[in-house]
């Protein structure tokens, strides 16, 4: 319904005679209606401007409210989406160092015939050397991958080391194994249980000790617990500890694996490397 504006009051009050005592009834109730009405339209107006400025003012500050909520909803999408950039970038840097990480270089290293095919074949469970009973058979490096107490690591395969012999292919195969010494983060030097210290093993032992890399001495073919005590011989070559083992029988090789991860790790060899699971699809680790 309309509201009555004050013309038409106005009008109403107009037909009230000037002497109010002439006038009926009925039309004085009119006119007392109409001043009532008047009031009221009056009392409106200023009502619903109060109210028009309150809800501006209302509108204002609720507007202000809308636009810092949508500031800070701004900046929290930003700092997640840098958030988010951040942990990319350090993915990607992970994945990089994971992909560029090399596990440490074990070489295998002595005399021609002591069997250290047979104990590369061994440390990365596999046939993967030739093994032949002659000296002399492997004459280039052979490199394999294994995992040893949960550490990669990488294996190199030389020729027998005949230092001073000049003959055949004995000199190339001093050279790979030299090579196989100078790139090596370690070094496994085999020798011969039942054959004991010879002269070759001595002056094999001489380079290595100029290599300050660190050397594990193993000897081999102790088939059964009694040729324990024929390696004992080896301590003469001068080093700390023999390892008595039998690459064909699998004796001794897990105290070996210790004994690598032992002599790298000290070394920080380990401390960047990557889980499996980051590293080359393409280069997987063998338990050992």
């Amino acid at each position: 319904m309309s509201k009555p504006s004050k013309p038409v009051a106005a009008k109403v009050k107009s037909l009230v005679p000037a002497d109010t005592t002439a006038a009926p009834a009925d039309l004085m109730s009119a006119a007392a209606t109409a001043d009532d009405l008047d009031d009221d339209l009056d009392d409106e107006d200023g009502d619903l401007n109060d109210d028009d400025f309150d809800d501006e003012d209302f509108d204002d500050e609720d507007f202000d409210d809308e636009e810092e909520d949508q500031d800070d909803q701004d900046g929290e999408a930003e700092a997640d989406e840098l958030a988010a950039q951040a942990r990319a970038a350090a993915e990607a840097a992970e994945l990089a160092r994971a992909r560029n990480w090399s596990p440490p270089l074990v070489a295998i290293v002595g005399r021609p015939n002591v069997g250290k095919s047979t104990l590369f074949n061994r440390l990365l469970g596999f046939r993967s050397a030739i093994v032949y009973d002659t000296p002399g058979v492997t004459r280039d490096r052979h490199y394999g991958e294994c995992e040893f107490n949960g550490h990669a690591v990488r294996i190199v395969d030389t020729g027998g080391f005949a230092p001073g012999q000049d003959e055949g292919m004995l000199p190339l195969m001093r050279e790979q194994a030299q090579m196989a010494i100078d790139e090596a983060d370690a070094i496994i030097f085999l020798t011969d249980a039942r054959v004991g210290p010879a002269a070759a093993d001595e002056e094999i032992a001489e380079v290595l000790r100029r290599s300050s890399k660190p050397v594990l001495l193993a000897a081999n073919k102790v088939d059964a617990p009694s040729i324990e005590v024929d390696a004992m011989a080896m301590y003469s070559l001068g080093f700390d500890e023999v390892y008595p083992i039998s690459c064909e029988h699998n004796r001794g090789i897990l105290d070996l694996n210790d004994a690598i991860i032992a002599a790298l790790e000290p070394r920080g060899f380990f401390a960047q490397e990557p889980t499996p699971e980051q590293r080359r699809p393409e280069r997987p680790a063998v338990r050992g």
